[in-house]
């Protein structure tokens, strides 16, 4: 009877309008309203991330540094020695490889990039002249916008990169700040992932430890193949730089590696900077040889070292790479553009992983609930 009177009763007008709409444009309003608080909150979580901008650099730099460097603490911890020892001898890699070559070349380097800019600005212009002037007849302030966002691309001076005592200061805290992270993720990696599985659920405690270790391992396999991969396009397209005699060739070969993580984007504009140099600075055969050189090198990088290196299982597709690296460089420039595509890697994996992973009845506990968990918290295992 109570059912009965339930059904009979009137529907309020907010609810006889909802089922008065198409099911279709109820389920489209549902997926439309989800859309739009994921948005809201992604774009919130950037503002605040904006907001502490050297401590979001500082942790995602130590998170990849510390993908890089961990197969270097197996066979340390395998010779009997601690995990701190392990880390701090990861820490002083990293600042003997990295660090010490910026020190020791870094004002070579800063004064030749404002060269480089100037050069790469004369290029320019000598070609707007060409497709101004010579047979393609374009606009020539259509040129000259185009012109002015490619040089944009490029630093204009030393200055652009390190100005002031404060800009020295703060390179100085991130970069401190950034060796403390990576020494105790390399120590306390395994300790720090345990308390944070062990604060979900139980029955969910399995999916997600599973998906993080697959995460993690696609994250490092993509970042040490990346570095091998930049190593080698910056040695190849070096090598004919300076055959060549091209001026400028340090800091062009210093732009060809860091584009290397840049995907599709920064090689584009290392090879094309490194191109339009050689068109200044030497003859048009020496340009056009630079070029040969650039595609080569690119075409064996995509087709052969990235597969073989990188591995097919990070592999993602060119149109989903391209979006990520736009919107990383509107999102953080640069910066941006570069942690783009390892993080979309690391979420894919880890989405795919969630997604396919049977769900445990709540009342039943896997052994990866208990003891692994707690093996987990005494460094037994890496994420």
């Amino acid at each position: 009877m109570r059912g009965d009177a339930a059904e009979s009763r009137p529907l309020d007008p907010g609810s006889r309008a909802w089922t008065a709409l198409p099911w279709a444009l109820r389920v489209a309003t549902l997926y439309a309203s989800c859309v739009i608080v994921l948005a809201t909150g992604g774009y919130l979580l950037l503002r605040v991330l904006g907001r502490i901008a050297p401590l979001t650099v500082a942790v995602i730099v130590a998170l990849l540094l510390a993908a890089l460097v961990e197969p270097l603490m197996g066979p340390v911890l395998r010779l009997g020695a601690s995990r701190w020892l392990a880390a701090l001898l990861g820490v002083l890699a990293v600042a003997v490889v990295v660090a010490l070559p910026l020190m020791l070349g870094w004002r070579e380097v800063m004064d030749q990039f404002g060269e480089l800019g100037g050069a790469v600005g004369n290029g320019l212009d000598k070609v707007g002249d060409y497709l101004v002037d010579g047979p393609p007849g374009l606009d020539r302030a259509q040129v000259d916008q185009a012109r002015d966002g490619l040089t944009r691309m490029l630093p204009t001076s030393g200055g652009d990169l390190l100005t002031g005592a404060v800009t020295v200061f703060g390179i100085l805290t991130l970069g401190l700040l950034t060796a403390f992270l990576l020494f105790f993720l390399l120590k306390d990696g395994p300790t720090m992932w345990a308390w944070l599985v062990g604060r979900l659920p139980a029955r969910r405690q399995a999916a997600i430890d599973d998906a993080g270790r697959a995460g993690w391992r696609v994250l490092a396999r993509y970042t040490r193949g990346m570095v091998v991969v930049s190593c080698i396009d910056a040695v190849g397209i070096g090598l004919a730089l300076l055959i060549l005699r091209v001026p400028l060739a340090l800091p062009l070969i210093l732009l060809t590696f860091l584009g290397g993580f840049v995907p599709y984007l920064g090689a584009t504009v290392a090879g094309s900077a490194a191109v339009l140099v050689t068109l200044m600075s030497n003859n048009l055969t020496d340009a056009l040889i630079v070029l040969a050189t650039v595609l080569t090198v690119q075409s064996v990088e995509g087709y052969l070292l990235e597969p073989l290196i990188v591995g097919r299982a990070v592999r993602l597709h060119p149109v989903a790479v391209l979006l990520a690296v736009v919107a990383g460089g509107l999102v953080g420039g640069v910066g941006g553009a570069v942690i783009a595509v390892p993080l979309l890697a690391f979420g894919y994996q880890v989405t795919v992983r969630l997604t396919r992973s049977p769900q445990s009845p709540p009342t039943q506990r896997t052994p990866r609930d208990g003891a692994h968990i707690r093996r987990l918290r005494h460094g037994g295992d890496q994420p």
